[in-house]
């Protein structure tokens, strides 16, 4: 494994390590392998399948960097998809050769990279499925540790719009553009877990308990009108959990 870890820090070396960007993307690929081993391990996968898993975590941002140099966002609805980018960047420029990795897993590796931010994926592989759901653990952390930073903006909207709470009944991720206001996009964070696949998973969520934190680490921007029914959302999530 030290020797793909390796090839990936010399390619992102190759990118400005000046830009805080670049940074926290190396080292949430890092958090990423991690987290996405410990779920096949837990999941009881053989060596084989847990390094894959692995591999996997640590790829699956790739296309983040070239993404950021050349667009200096990483809002896909602003200027790529990184999950089709990164393929590009692997299997398109041959990177993929440099890792050393068994062309018996090339498919299931561009799948799980191209599958890890799509909003829906029909038949899932497990690799598609440890993906999503170590990617989306790590960014409830990075969540956490930014939301009391964020300062309450004069302007924002308060309120939640129908169609999210329709989709929170429906116990379904929420599509980021259906989000117009604060509250919409706290509830969008807390949502997450109804797209988690793995029990290891839903057990990590649970034990951290990533809604009721969410909730009170963005408690000060909302209006006290919409505090409540997060609230109670939160605390829902985390009974069916």
């Amino acid at each position: 494994m030290q020797k793909q870890i390796n090839v990936f820090n010399n390619y992102v070396d190759t990118f400005d390590l000046t830009q805080a960007p670049i940074i926290r993307k190396k080292v949430h690929s890092a958090r990423v392998m991690e987290i996405s081993g410990e779920i096949a391990r837990k999941l009881g996968l053989d060596a084989e399948n847990i390094w894959l898993a692995k591999i996997i975590g640590l790829l699956h941002d790739i296309g983040r960097f070239e993404q950021w140099t050349r667009y200096k966002t990483f809002a896909d609805m602003k200027s790529t998809d990184h999950g089709q980018l990164g393929i590009d960047v692997l299997f398109g420029d041959n990177l993929i050769e440099k890792f050393e990795i068994d062309p018996k897993h090339y498919p299931v590796i561009k799948a799980a990279v191209f599958n890890h931010n799509k909003f829906e994926v029909k038949n899932p592989s497990i690799q598609d499925q440890i993906i999503r759901d170590a990617d989306k653990i790590d960014i409830m952390d990075i969540n956490l540790k930014s939301a009391g930073k964020i300062p309450l903006m004069a302007n924002e909207k308060v309120g939640i719009s129908p169609a999210v709470l329709q989709t929170i009944n429906d116990k379904k991720m929420i599509r980021h553009e259906i989000c117009k206001t604060i509250a919409d996009s706290v509830l969008g964070y807390l949502c997450f877990a109804y797209d988690l696949y793995t029990d290891p998973a839903k057990k990590i969520f649970k034990k951290r308990k990533y809604p009721l934190r969410v909730f009170k680490s963005y408690k000060h921007m909302l209006a006290p009108e919409d505090s409540k029914i997060v609230r109670d959302v939160a605390k829902r999530i985390m009974g069916g959990l």
